[in-house]
């Protein structure tokens, strides 16, 4: 039974590296744009997530439904107001500068995430009932 929660940890974690990944690799390839802030974007949705799950009891991946738009209209927010005028830059210009500006973000939200919500670690426990029995994740 321990080893099926390990397997189901490791896929939830893979699958969450692999977004992050592929989100990195289409920003990159299609706008020339090297965003390392949507690691933070993503550490913020994973906050968020577990605040709707301990003050409004809502399910962490229910509240998905809350979190994922919210990361994608501050990412928006942030393509027009920080990176969307570095169009106007030759390409390697452009990556330069994209990289400054998203390491200030990086910089800015994990300060931010830091005080607001400390350096600890934090877990959901939440039973889910499979067909083999009941697995806890982490």
């Amino acid at each position: 039974m321990e080893f099926a929660q390990y397997i189901t940890y490791g896929v939830i974690n893979g699958s969450l590296y692999a977004l992050v990944a592929i989100g990195l690799a289409l920003i990159m390839g299609i706008m020339g744009i090297f965003n390392i802030a949507q690691g933070s974007l993503a550490m913020i949705a994973g906050y968020g997530s577990i605040l709707f799950f301990q003050h409004l009891k809502i399910d962490p991946f229910v509240s998905l439904v809350f979190t994922l738009p919210a990361m994608f209209l501050i990412g928006v927010f942030m393509y027009l107001t920080m990176f969307m005028s570095m169009n106007k830059y030759d390409p390697g210009q452009k990556l330069r500068n994209s990289m400054l500006v998203s390491f200030g973000l990086v910089l800015i939200m994990e300060t931010l995430a830091t005080i607001l919500w400390t350096a600890n670690e934090r877990t959901i426990n939440r039973p889910v009932e499979t067909g083999a029995g009941i697995i806890d994740i982490p």
